[in-house]
């Protein structure tokens, strides 16, 4: 009766054993998931970061287009009012002198 209870210690011994070579497997499984995780989260970071770099290169760069082309818009517009004005003016002067000239 001995040898019995002594043979279920071992077999459950083993079976524990068993049980916890298994748990340290896992537990290693996960903490090398858990670390390429982190690695992948790095990676993504650094890729957020690059991205978003990048996007504000783009809108930097788009930015001061637009703002060159609408500069350059105001200027034509300005021009072109100017031309308009000396037109309007020049129109009056020349009929101020054809008055004039009928006047006389």
């Amino acid at each position: 009766e001995l040898q019995d209870c002594l043979t279920k210690q071992l077999e459950t011994t083993d079976t524990l054993m068993s049980i916890k070579d298994e748990a340290l497997t896992s537990v290693n499984d996960l903490t090398n998931l858990v670390h390429e995780k982190e690695a992948a989260l790095v990676e993504m970071s650094e890729l957020l970061k690059m991205n978003n770099q990048a996007n504000e290169k783009i809108l930097t760069h788009a930015n001061n287009k637009y703002t060159r082309q609408l500069a350059e818009k105001e200027m034509c517009i300005q021009n072109l009012f100017r031309i308009i004005q000396r037109q309007q003016f020049g129109e009056s002067e020349h009929f101020r002198k054809l008055i004039k000239e009928k006047e006389k």
